[in-house]
């Protein structure tokens, strides 16, 4: 589902005046925080010093941000080429973040429908890098996962402060 149709049914939602309605709208702002603050801590986690930050505040299509330096290229040149080859590493860890964000939301109880939905940028941005890494996406969404669960304590302290 694209970026902007997600939002636009999550603005739906949130529309709502009821107490129900303020109720569900709670628990959207606080599965977006769990998004976000999974990237930001497994970010930080893997890539130390790498600049990690997080906001629920929406801006353009997405809903929230989380944002780490991607130092993706380790200087190195294909002598074919002439281009620069990504460090797999680098990449890998960056997968991983992102991959981070959708595992942050379910943990939180988002169902996985709308987790899924909240992430499709993120699995885009999987999608191009997986080419510059021999590891699966599978074996690296499992990576992801352990993160997510071993960082979990921080993760849900992190969404709470953006809360």
């Amino acid at each position: 589902m694209p970026t902007r149709q997600r939002r636009k049914v999550l603005n739906v939602r949130v529309a709502k005046t009821s107490s129900a309605g303020r109720r569900q709208k709670a628990r959207e702002l606080s599965w977006v925080a769990h998004h976000e603050a999974a990237h930001a801590v497994v970010g930080l986690r893997l890539r130390p010093g790498s600049g990690s930050g997080a906001t629920i505040v929406p801006s353009g299509d997405t809903l929230g941000r989380a944002s780490t330096e991607d130092v993706l290229f380790s200087g190195r040149r294909d002598q074919r080429t002439g281009m620069l080859v990504p460090d797999a590493r680098a990449v890998e860890a960056v997968i991983v973040e992102l991959l981070a964000g959708r595992l942050g939301a379910a943990r939180a109880g988002c169902p996985a429908a709308l987790a899924e939905s909240m992430a499709c940028g993120d699995e885009e941005k999987v999608a191009d890098l997986l080419q510059f890494t021999p590891r699966t996406r599978t074996a690296l969404r499992r990576k992801a996962l352990r993160f997510v669960e071993r960082e979990w304590k921080a993760i849900a302290a992190v969404a709470q402060e953006l809360l």
